[in-house]
């Protein structure tokens, strides 16, 4: 994670806040559905611009 955030910061993003995936990721949505709406509600909360996922995210 610290590494994500330094490449993101040497990018010229401001690193608001982060969130961590424990369990195995849905193939739809690389979260579980709880995790999609806790992301949601933080990006509303702090008013972010962009997401950052430190995995790779395939089409379906």
């Amino acid at each position: 994670m610290d590494e994500l955030k330094g490449l993101a910061e040497a990018a010229g993003y401001t690193v608001v806040g982060s969130i961590e995936q424990v369990r195995k990721p849905d193939p739809r949505y690389q979260v579980g559905p709880g995790k999609a709406r806790e992301i949601a509600d933080l990006v509303r909360k702090l008013g972010a611009e962009k997401i950052i996922f430190g995995n790779e995210l395939k089409p379906v």
